[in-house]
C-alpha cells in the first residue's frame, strides 16, 4: 500500500515533476479505529470496487493477522488477530469472508476466501488485527544487538560488555 502525496518538484530550471496521489488501489488495506495512534492496531478494512469494506473474522486468525501486517509493511512477528468487532463495527460493506490464511501470502486478497462480497456475517463480526513489535537480541563475536521496533520503524543498539549497561 503505498501513498503518493501530491507534490512539486523542481528538476531543472525548465521541467517540473508532478506526483499526484491516485488514492488506493484494488485490494490495499487498511487498520481503522487505531486507539494509541501508531497505526499498527485497528480494524482491517480492505479496498474493493472502489470503497472500503471490511473482513469477517470467521476463519481469520493470527496468520491472516501476520499477512495483513506484512501487506501493511509492519512487523508480521506475532501477530494478533481480533475478533468480534474488537476495534468497533464497521458501515461500510463486507467485502470478505471465510479468510483462511496460511500467513506465507503477500496480501489478504492471495488468502484462500469466497468471493467478493460474499459473506454469512453482520458487522459484530468485523476483524481486526495487532501488529506487534517484537524486542530480540543478537549475539555476535563480541558484541551483542538489540532489535527493538518503534512504531513500524526497526531500530538497533549495538553494546559490547554487560547487558545491563545498554546505551542508545
Amino acid at each position: 500500500m503505498h501513498a503518493y502525496i501530491p507534490s512539486q518538484q523542481l528538476i531543472s530550471s525548465y521541467v517540473y515533476v508532478f506526483i499526484i496521489d491516485t488514492g488506493p488501489a484494488q485490494g490495499d488495506i487498511r487498520l481503522i479505529n487505531d486507539a494509541d495512534n501508531t497505526n499498527m492496531t485497528g480494524r482491517l478494512e480492505v479496498y474493493y470496487e472502489g470503497q472500503w469494506g471490511t473482513v469477517c473474522d470467521d476463519f481469520f486468525d493470527n496468520l491472516g493477522a501476520m499477512v495483513a501486517c506484512r501487506q501493511l509493511g509492519l512487523n508480521p512477528v506475532g501477530a494478533i488477530a481480533v475478533t468480534r468487532a474488537g476495534f468497533g463495527q464497521g458501515v461500510d460493506p463486507i467485502w470478505l469472508d471465510n479468510v483462511n490464511c496460511v500467513g506465507t501470502e503477500p496480501n489478504i486478497d492471495s488468502c484462500p476466501h469466497n468471493a467478493w462480497g460474499t459473506h454469512n456475517c453482520a458487522h459484530f463480526e468485523d476483524a481486526g488485527v495487532i501488529c506487534l513489535c517484537k524486542f530480540f537480541l543478537r549475539l555476535y563475536q563480541y558484541f551483542y544487538s538489540l532489535w527493538f521496533c518503534d512504531f513500524s520503524q526497526w531500530n538497533t543498539t549495538t553494546y559490547s560488555g554487560a547487558l545491563s549497561e545498554w546505551t542508545r
